[in-house]
């Protein structure tokens, strides 16, 4: 095994709370619900955690209240492995939370409504930079937007002038700034983020992508400094854009699923998945996703590895592949 990837993520921790039940309260009306259920994350825990299973040497850094919600996120990291010694307390504001209100469907679906309170995420301020002497000891950077985006692009513009790999998530989806573009090397949105900062619609109908949309849309990123894309595309999988190369790789389904009562624990996967976190392995490979919610049910490597080793890849994939590329998955499959 080769040496672990050192991975530093700034960003935020999140506690959802998700409240079950078959019908929304009106105003002024009190309901007794069916579930309630906790899960760590946020999205930058969350890519923290999962990128420390699947075998890389994980730092964390953001910012936690003084209370019950954060001690057990950060607990969740170091239970992972993740080096906690940077993470940093607000004395005022709680940690971040979030309250989900999951309404089931005669039909068996849900309807969601969420309230997030970012909590002591957006305390951070440039005072609290204490990256500036240590980012050039890692070999990336990962950064997402639930913390200011003044602290995104500091943090950013520290790696850059070390020669340090940059990743951001961009969501949720929000205008970036030009001297935060320029200190890019990934960026990884979803398709509505990247019609949101490129103007191009990314085209796709089932698991079929349009690659001249997603090639457009790398070039007007391009133009603003971003050298990789990668779009998240729903079921259609993922399509990177890396030194004028086009790789796709299709969405697989969870090998088993959860049960259908377990509607909370797949709010929460989505989330998770829709944080960044269980985005496609490249290389023309499927991707990989888990059936359970929150942290619990994130991958480790050898899930991955086995995983893939079972369903080889895929047709399509494989046509459509023109080289391998860097994502979380690759990056550490690289490294390890």
């Amino acid at each position: 095994m080769g040496k672990k990837p050192k991975i530093l993520v700034v960003g935020s921790f999140v506690m959802d709370q998700i409240v079950t039940t078959r019908v929304f309260p009106r105003q002024g009306q009190t309901i007794l619900a069916e579930r309630f259920n906790k899960a760590p994350g946020g999205k930058g825990a969350n890519q923290a955690v999962q990128m420390a299973r699947l075998g890389a040497q994980v730092t964390m850094c953001g910012k936690l209240g003084h209370d019950a919600n954060g001690d057990e996120m950060r607990r969740t990291c170091e239970e992972a492995g993740i080096d906690t010694s940077c993470i940093l307390y607000d004395d005022n504001a709680a940690s971040g939370c979030s309250v989900i209100i999951l309404e089931e469907q005669p039909n068996g679906g849900t309807e969601n409504r969420i309230l997030v309170v970012p909590g002591a995420n957006m305390t951070i301020t440039p005072e609290d930079a204490f990256l500036k002497d240590r980012i050039a000891e890692f070999d990336l950077v990962v950064l997402q937007l639930e913390i200011p985006m003044e602290i995104n692009t500091i943090v950013a513009k520290y790696a850059h002038d070390k020669g340090v790999p940059v990743m951001l998530n961009p969501a949720p989806s929000a205008p970036l700034p030009e001297e935060l573009l320029a200190c890019l090397t990934y960026l990884s949105p979803n398709e509505h983020e990247a019609r949101d900062l490129s103007g191009v619609a990314i085209g796709h109908e089932g698991s079929h992508v349009d690659e001249a949309s997603v090639r457009a849309a790398a070039a007007k990123l391009g133009e603003k400094g971003v050298e990789k894309l990668l779009i998240t595309i729903g079921s259609a999988g993922a399509a990177l854009v890396e030194d004028g190369r086009f790789v796709l790789s299709q969405f697989v389904r969870p090998r088993r699923q959860g049960h259908r009562s377990d509607r909370s624990g797949r709010f929460v996967r989505r989330r998770v998945l829709r944080g960044g976190l269980q985005r496609p392995v490249l290389r023309g490979r499927p991707a990989l996703c888990q059936p359970h919610g929150g942290p619990d049910g994130l991958p480790s490597r050898r899930d991955a590895v086995a995983s893939h080793a079972g369903r080889g890849r895929c047709n399509h994939a494989r046509r459509r592949e023109r080289t391998g590329g860097l994502r979380y998955g690759t990056y550490l499959e690289s490294r390890l």
